[in-house]
């Protein structure tokens, strides 16, 4: 996988252990980074 990227997300009280994946407010924004990242070129 070579663009693959690990991304460690801070302790904070949003977090809710391995139901983090359900609180979009905690990873959305590399979630629009990875969607920019991945557009087609024009």
């Amino acid at each position: 996988m070579p663009h693959a990227r690990f991304v460690l997300i801070p302790i904070s009280d949003a977090k809710r252990g391995h139901g983090t994946h359900t609180v979009a407010s905690v990873w959305e924004n590399y979630l629009v980074e990875l969607m920019k990242e991945s557009e087609p070129a024009p």
